[in-house]
């Protein structure tokens, strides 16, 4: 599970660096060891809460970036993880109570990446100002 998000989030790396016209290799070896030392959630984080700029020819803003990050993880981890943790509880002979708060914890955790998606999105600043005026129930 971990490897096949590892292996997304390469791929979205990549897709986001191949046509970077400045420093290509620079920034996609940077954005690769990001990923390889588990550090891509913090500095996607830190390109959206600051306001960095999207490189030029880059396929994708640090929103989107972090957008698709985030989706990897909860289709690639979050959920299979607890797909597998269910089908391990519900073949054990016994369940203790430390296995039914592991399956809310990770449960709250899927719940928690997935709310944030959305919530990154909804709250970004460029994205409220291209929605003024369009309500959803109008």
């Amino acid at each position: 599970m971990v490897g096949a998000n590892l292996v997304f989030q390469l791929l979205v790396v990549y897709s986001k660096c191949h046509s970077i016209k400045k420093n290509k290799w620079r920034t996609m070896l940077f954005e690769v060891l990001s990923i390889v030392t588990f550090s891509k959630p913090g500095v996607d984080a830190y390109r959206v809460a600051s306001g960095a700029e999207t490189a030029e020819g880059s396929t994708m803003d640090p929103l989107g970036e972090m957008v698709y990050t985030k989706g990897g993880e909860l289709v690639f981890e979050a959920v299979p993880g607890l797909v597998l943790q269910l089908v391990a509880a519900l073949n054990a002979k016994e369940n203790t109570i430390s296995v039914f708060v592991s399956l809310i914890i990770s449960t709250a955790s899927a719940a928690l990446t997935g709310t944030t998606i959305f919530w990154d999105i909804d709250t970004d600043p460029e994205k409220r100002k291209s929605n003024v005026g369009h309500h959803p129930c109008s």
